[in-house]
């Protein structure tokens, strides 16, 4: 699906939500088109839209047919689902494309955000940036901890995290230190660990 944000009877974006809440509809590829650059804003706002890419308007072509079969394709291919908890729209746009081969992305931008999103579905990963808007990336570990199994998470941060909160995570990287090619073997590398630990529910 495609879902221009400015529709003429409801914003696009609670169009977004309530598909997400419904069972038939909850993983269903979506491409959000947005026309100005502070609707860019809106997505990253204290609502998680769970979408596949999203496009400036007016749409160029090529993109749109290349998110279509990116959306399609991660959907079809069963790829490992990771949820990015990050504020920031440009960080999530740079990491999605890094790891648009091997991972299906979702995005949390707030604490809330995030754990309804760990309540609604299973992920293969956690990519968690620690200075959110509203808290610490740090207060959603015991959320992840709880869940069976629990996933394993990558700390994307914009400073070191220091020994005793490394024990608690799988990988850590500095935004700043890190190269496209250390990022997508980080997230590949833990992939694979975890589905090599992976053991059938009780």
């Amino acid at each position: 699906m495609t879902v221009d944000l400015k529709l003429p009877d409801q914003d696009g974006i609670t169009l977004i939500c309530t598909l997400r809440q419904q069972e038939s509809t909850r993983d269903l590829p979506i491409v959000v088109v947005s026309a100005k650059a502070g609707e860019k804003e809106m997505l990253a706002n204290n609502r998680t839209l769970s979408v596949s890419d999203w496009l400036d308007n007016p749409i160029d072509e090529n993109l749109l047919i290349l998110s279509l079969r990116r959306a399609i394709n991660g959907m079809a291919e069963g790829k490992p689902r990771i949820l990015h908890i990050e504020d920031d729209l440009d960080i999530q746009r740079i990491t999605q494309a890094i790891a648009q081969d091997f991972a299906i992305f979702e995005f949390a931008a707030t604490l809330q955000d995030a754990r309804a999103c760990l309540q609604a579905r299973r992920f293969a990963l956690i990519f968690l940036d620690l200075a959110l808007a509203e808290g610490s990336g740090w207060d959603l570990l015991a959320d992840i901890e709880a869940l069976n199994p629990s996933p394993p998470v990558v700390v994307f941060s914009a400073t070191e995290i220091d020994w005793a909160q490394s024990a608690r995570v799988d990988a850590g990287l500095v935004k700043a230190q890190t190269s496209n090619d250390e990022l997508q073997h980080t997230l590949r590398r833990v992939l694979k660990e975890s589905r090599s630990l992976d053991r059938p529910l009780e």
